[in-house]
């Protein structure tokens, strides 16, 4: 065992931390440090002057803000113009990005198999709605997460 000192504001919030979560206040020391480390190591901070990088994170927000377009666009109107651009747009993300996007493109198969389908009922048809937004949320979060996990080199 060993002891750190450090600030009473600072003891008091890993306390308050341990608490709420119920573990030990090394714990939560723990836990700060691995998000410290994941975060000055992933591809968000440049390693060698330790900035944000900018670029990266830049890159990735536009491919969030077309995916939501795209998918609005597709559910206000289906077309099959706006079916292309959003395919064409998740073809970039899995490319661009290196993001997993096989379930964004099967729950958009679905989704317009079941709109164009005249058997389907308004709640089939609504679920494949719901699908296809829980999908695109799963690649938000893919691509949030690699900022943080990509190494450089």
């Amino acid at each position: 065992m060993s002891t750190v000192w450090v600030p009473d504001e600072l003891k008091q919030r890993i306390e308050f931390y341990a608490k709420i979560h119920g573990k030990p206040l090394w714990r939560v020391v723990e836990d700060a440090m691995v998000f410290y480390e994941m975060f000055h190591k992933g591809a968000l901070i440049d390693r060698k002057t330790h900035n944000l990088n900018v670029p990266q994170a830049a890159k990735a927000v536009w491919y969030m803000v077309k995916l939501g377009i795209g998918v609005g666009a597709l559910k206000a109107e289906l077309t099959p113009q706006r079916a292309e651009l959003l395919q064409k747009t998740i073809k970039q993300v899995r490319e661009r990005l290196n993001i997993d996007v096989a379930l964004l493109e099967r729950a958009l198969y679905d989704y317009i198999q079941k709109k164009l389908s005249h058997d389907m009922n308004e709640e089939e048809k609504r679920d494949a709605e719901i699908e296809l937004t829980n999908a695109l949320k799963l690649v938000y979060l893919d691509i949030i997460y690699s900022l943080f996990t990509r190494h450089e080199g």
